[in-house]
């Protein structure tokens, strides 16, 4: 598992993973997202903390795919500042 998680930015097309960091957002780090009337994932939260293995670095760029693939996929259609949004909150939670 550390070996996914080390260089998780090759995955991050992958729209289940940017599910379970959303999942993983505490609520400080959600609330910049209330404005948006974003529907986060009501799945379970995770039980361990992947995001804890979360080592690469320059993951925006590989972060922003992710995020729009998500939206598209959740909402039908992307939008700026919302995408720039969840980055800032994903962001805060690696660090």
């Amino acid at each position: 598992m550390p070996i996914l998680w080390s260089e998780p930015k090759k995955h991050f097309k992958n729209i289940k993973l940017i599910r379970i960091f959303l999942l993983t957002l505490n609520s400080e780090e959600q609330a910049p997202l209330i404005p948006f009337k974003l529907n986060l994932p009501s799945y379970p939260r995770p039980l361990f903390e992947y995001t804890s293995y979360i080592t690469g670095t320059s993951i925006e760029e590989h972060l922003y795919d992710g995020i729009r693939k998500w939206l598209h996929y959740e909402r039908d259609k992307t939008e700026l500042e919302l995408e720039n949004t969840i980055k800032c909150s994903l962001i805060t939670m690696f660090l």
